[in-house]
């Protein structure tokens, strides 16, 4: 009777609570009982339901958990990559800053190249007009 009683409570409980241990002990009884002379056909049924309740409830929270670790996993892996991306941005920022410094100090360069090219141009052209009035005044002297 006692096997009854702890196999009829076993079956009460919800079906993820039950270990894969208690269902295995649960059909022993069963079989015990049935071997005795039990009709206990409403209770084979009953220990299936369980069985199959369980199985589907722990296939369930598999999945959900499998899921939840997905999620965790993308949320990590976006996370990485926001980094990432704030990373190559902030590294494009001080590129493109040191192209406009860059960019500035080639214009300033470019300025004092054509100043000191118009003032070579400028002593080449003094430096001509010496030696043309030099050769004016020397034939003159002549």
């Amino acid at each position: 009777m006692i096997f009854l009683l702890h196999l009829i409570e076993t079956l009460r409980k919800p079906p993820h609570s039950i270990s894969e241990t208690e269902l295995w002990i649960a059909g022993n009884e069963l079989m015990e009982l049935t071997e005795a002379g039990f009709k206990l056909d409403w209770l084979k049924t009953k220990l299936r339901k369980v069985s199959f309740k369980r199985m589907t409830s722990y296939d369930n929270v598999s999945r959900v958990q499998e899921f939840e670790n997905q999620v965790k996993n993308l949320k990590a892996e976006v996370s990485l990559e926001r980094k990432t991306t704030y990373d190559h941005c902030s590294r494009v920022r001080k590129l493109e800053k040191q192209v406009k410094n860059l960019t500035a100090e080639l214009n300033i360069e470019k300025e004092k190249s054509a100043a000191y090219a118009t003032k070579v141009y400028a002593l080449e052209k003094t430096m001509s007009d010496i030696i043309e009035f030099n050769k004016k005044w020397n034939s003159e002297q002549v």
